[in-house]
């Protein structure tokens, strides 16, 4: 089966076609329209450079010779190109003449099964079908679409039918169950088909792994990020480094900066209610002062069982020498925000 991309955006088409699995490109003026291209001319000469794409662009007209002459004029552009013509008496009159020239056509704006008969034994290289548009009056779309594989393969008319106007990652699965022969598919639902959410838990689940198997030095929060204090700093000092370093916590050092303490902010608010004037008190007199420390080669995986058995959320790092080096928080590690119940 041949896919398509159904765009006239020339940076999702690069995007798109650069991971080597399209066949080509259809266009329509409305997609010109739609991005604001006027010279809609030029801007099919840029997607003629994306090499072997094979681009569909209309080639329209009211008469025969109108339809045939907008055709060559395609056809002068790039011998890739095909040229789709909406399904008409003079249309089927126009296929017959390109047949004879060598220039391929997609015979669209396909309903029925019958436009689908006589738009192949006329000799169109692609018959187009127009998925979402039968959708939007009620006809059962996918229903005539596999009638019309059905017949055009059962009876060798040698079109390859062309699912478009799709909808839906479903509409692309559903067609391709029906055994068409290509699918042409506009980028917001190409990008819908790469995801689905038992792929986004696993890739993230084997991040986590990998995550939880590095050591606690390749994530803690280390120097200028260090929310440290000096013992007879005041709650009001405390709660400012608070504040400039974005963490509930205070590591509470001595002279020697060696590890004292720690004070939350759960242990600020608990002063604090209890009486305002407490802001001026010593974070000494009300810090705990055997904090749960880890040191920096320890597993990620490891912190996380810490944390989780004594239900806290940072854990500070020491050195030998028992001074704070760094600290590592919980949401360091989920990068979810997943929460300690």
């Amino acid at each position: 089966m041949e896919l398509f991309i159904d765009s006239a955006e020339l940076s999702s088409i690069k995007e798109y076609f650069s991971l080597s699995i399209f066949t080509g490109i259809t266009t329509t003026p409305t997609f010109f329209f739609r991005n604001n291209i006027m010279d809609y001319e030029n801007e099919i000469k840029k997607i003629l450079q994306i090499e072997k794409a094979e681009v569909h662009i209309e080639a329209l007209g009211n008469t025969v010779e109108e339809i045939v002459e907008n055709s060559k004029k395609n056809h002068g552009m790039g011998e890739n190109i095909v040229s789709k013509i909406p399904i008409s008496k003079n249309g089927i009159r126009s296929i017959q003449i390109l047949k004879k020239l060598g220039i391929k056509t997609n015979m669209h704006l396909i309903f029925s099964v019958n436009q689908a008969i006589m738009a192949g034994k006329a000799g169109a290289d692609y018959i187009c079908p127009l998925l979402g548009r039968m959708h939007d009056i009620g006809i059962n779309a996918f229903g005539v679409l596999e009638d019309i594989t059905r017949v055009i393969k059962t009876y060798n008319l040698g079109a390859k039918v062309m699912a478009s106007s799709i909808r839906s990652p479903d509409d692309v699965q559903k067609a391709a169950i029906i055994g068409v022969d290509a699918v042409t598919i506009p980028p917001p639902i190409l990008e819908k088909m790469f995801y689905h959410p038992l792929t986004g838990i696993a890739i993230e689940k084997f991040n986590q792994d990998v995550l939880y198997s590095r050591q606690v030095n390749q994530l803690m929060k280390t120097k200028n990020y260090l929310p440290l204090a000096d013992m007879d700093s005041s709650l009001y000092d405390t709660l400012a480094i608070m504040t400039q370093k974005k963490i509930g916590l205070v590591i509470v050092i001595n002279k020697q900066n060696e590890l004292m303490g720690i004070v939350t902010d759960g242990d600020m608010r608990r002063i604090l209610n209890s009486n305002k004037d407490n802001l001026n008190k010593s974070i000494k007199e009300i810090m705990n002062k055997n904090p749960v420390v880890i040191h920096d080669t320890m597993f990620l995986a490891q912190a996380l069982e810490i944390m989780e058995e004594k239900r806290i959320t940072t854990l500070v790092v020491i050195n030998e020498k028992n001074i704070p080096i760094g600290y590592l928080n919980l949401h360091d590690i989920l990068p979810h925000h997943a929460s300690i119940e």
